[in-house]
């Protein structure tokens, strides 16, 4: 076993005495399966918790029809994807997670959404305007997907309902939420410079004055907002060991927690209670 200039660990099996090789040519080293939530839960989950992580999160659960696309043309915003096994599979991983101290984090996609009209929303009254915007405005022309008309008060209301139904049904505790960068711009955040970021959508704002009152709609029930266990779950890698450890990787993944939000509908608790930012704002109006 080597390590190559490339950081590769390359593995040299030397022939069998008779000089054939160590595996007959044709055999089937491994076995193309897709896993699935029971394999995560049993073989998975402990190996990460031996690792010393507080938290995990799951990519690729929305019901999606093509599986290259690894959850991100999802068709159905409400179905755990069958592709890992049943409903009751995924519970059964986040229950195993949560006995193992594990935050569990879903990567959720509400920018965009699969143009499949037979089992995606594309289509859904006759028209591609139900959802999303019509037209090209509706179109992510790299994806080949479609774009939500967040100005809609019911487009609002599905997602919303869908990471609280997530929250309920799933006992999920957190959302990443996937490309929030072609949420907001029109051009997506593509083949263009984002110093003097522009073309911001008109109906993102509507969705930002929503999302605001989405605390409302959302209680706080130990889930969007509770002090201590943000303060224990917000970024506490495992401190790298050897002597080219870097002193300051606890601050940097400080800084770092800055740019990855674990929660769009509570401010930092590091800097105080809702009551203070509340008072912050209207001290300076």
């Amino acid at each position: 076993m080597s390590w190559n200039e490339f950081g590769v660990w390359e593995i040299f099996w030397p022939n069998n005495a008779n000089g054939s090789p160590p595996i007959p040519h044709g055999s089937q080293v491994k076995e193309p399966i897709i896993s699935t939530y029971a394999n995560f839960r049993d073989d998975v989950l402990p190996h990460i918790k031996r690792l010393g992580y507080n938290a995990v999160q799951i990519m690729a659960i929305q019901e999606h029809s093509y599986y290259a696309r690894f959850e991100y043309h999802v068709t159905n915003f409400f179905t755990p994807s069958s592709c890992f096994g049943t409903p009751d599979d995924l519970k059964s991983l986040i229950d195993r997670a949560h006995q193992l101290g594990l935050l569990v984090l879903m990567d959720i996609v509400h920018s965009h959404a699969s143009n499949n009209v037979l089992d995606g929303l594309n289509m859904f009254d006759g028209t591609n305007a139900h959802y999303f915007h019509s037209g090209s405005k509706g179109h992510h022309w790299m994806w080949d997907s479609c774009l939500f008309n967040y100005g809609s008060w019911e487009v609002q209301r599905f997602l919303l309902s869908n990471a609280r139904w997530w929250l309920e049904e799933y006992k999920f505790d957190r959302f990443r939420f996937d490309v929030v960068t072609s949420m907001m711009y029109t051009h997506h955040g593509l083949q263009i410079h984002m110093e003097t970021p522009s073309g911001i959508k008109d109906s993102i704002l509507a969705w930002i004055k929503f999302s605001v009152q989405a605390p409302g709609e959302i209680p706080y029930n130990g889930i969007y907002y509770d002090l201590p266990e943000e303060e224990k779950f917000v970024y506490k890698h495992p401190q790298p060991k050897g002597p080219k450890s870097p002193k300051s990787m606890n601050h940097m993944l400080e800084w770092v927690a800055w740019y990855h939000v674990t929660n769009f509908f509570a401010p930092s608790s590091r800097f105080g209670t809702l009551d203070d930012l509340k008072s912050l704002i209207d001290r300076t109006s």
